[in-house]
């Protein structure tokens, strides 16, 4: 029976490293392989389980896969969990992006979720009518944000932004979920470009009810979109920030796609993984199982700070940053 065993953790060990090296040396953009690309951490993960029954006997073999799967998962992870700030100086500019996440007492949880985040700049998605009219009712909410763009949506496609600056131009559109407001920050020379995006969600073909496949047309050309309309912003040489929730994790292409020219607040100065969407049925836990929410910046802005925090309001956790 134990030899059994370690014949499939073997297998199972083997099939991992070939799939990982895989996914680096040949990305795809849609797939199966794309679908096992965002799940990668949990399947690097099942084979760190598998590890120890293969090394059962001392198998050399066992100790050759176990070395390899280690020594890649630390090569993978390490680099973007490791971050640390670059600098001890204080924040000039603190945004945050949430997704609220449409559903039931909408109102109720988005101003639970505003009310303590002391921020410049905060994007939301998801907004529905009742969560926008809930906002807006909210004295010590308006007092703190008094310039806002919203564009709720009685779906998922509403998006806002809320403000402690000036919003001088500004534009919002439901489908694509996206924003555009330029603000005018105090002191500085050139107004900032603020994005919030939302673009949908890769649809996930499944047979037997098992997922097989990730089909992220729509949601790439959204990005597609979106990057597009940051890039003016970019040749014009403003500064700028994008908020939002991409529905894309940071080992698909479309993030390679979308982020290039940009940094990623995360990397830059954040801590762990930042893990920020967890599905309904664990959003009471204080972490997330996929980073798909994010903050990007042009290279003139640098991120100080970056963290997660998590409230149990929403399947999405709020990611902050300050420059």
């Amino acid at each position: 029976m134990a030899r059994t065993v370690q014949r499939i953790a073997l297998v199972w060990l083997a099939f991992v490293l070939a799939l990982v090296v895989v996914q680096i040396l040949v990305p795809q953009q849609s797939g199966f392989l794309e679908l096992t690309t965002v799940f990668e951490p949990f399947i690097l993960l099942s084979g760190l389980v598998a590890a120890p029954l293969a090394l059962l006997g001392g198998s050399r073999a066992g100790v050759i896969l176990s070395v390899l799967l280690v020594g890649l998962a630390l090569l993978r992870w390490l680099p973007g969990w490791l971050s640390l700030p670059p600098a001890t100086t204080a924040d000039r500019l603190t945004v945050a992006a949430w997704n609220i996440e449409a559903g039931a007492r909408g109102g109720q949880r988005a101003v639970g979720g505003v009310q303590d985040v002391g921020v410049d700049l905060l994007g939301l998605e998801e907004l529905q009518p009742q969560m926008s009219d809930a906002l807006l009712a909210d004295e010590a909410i308006t007092a703190r944000f008094p310039y806002r763009v919203l564009a709720p949506d009685d779906s998922v496609y509403g998006i806002g932004l809320l403000s402690r600056f000036r919003i001088i131009e500004q534009s919002a559109s439901n489908r694509p979920t996206f924003l555009r407001a330029l603000v005018d920050l105090p002191g500085s020379e050139r107004p900032l470009a603020v994005f919030v995006v939302h673009p949908l969600p890769a649809r996930i073909d499944s047979v037997a009810g098992l997922p097989v496949s990730l089909d992220p047309s729509y949601r790439d050309a959204d990005l597609d979109y979106m990057r597009a309309q940051i890039d003016i912003d970019l040749g014009a040489g403003r500064p700028v920030l994008v908020l939002g929730d991409l529905n894309t994790t940071e080992r698909e292409l479309a993030y390679a796609d979308f982020s290039t020219g940009l940094r990623d607040a995360h990397l830059d100065a954040g801590f762990g993984p930042g893990l920020t969407w967890r599905p309904d049925e664990l959003k009471s836990l204080p972490l997330g199982v996929l980073r798909i929410d994010y903050v990007f910046s042009s290279p003139d802005l640098v991120a100080r700070s970056s963290e997660v925090s998590c409230n149990g309001l929403s399947d999405h956790c709020l990611v902050l940053a300050g420059f």
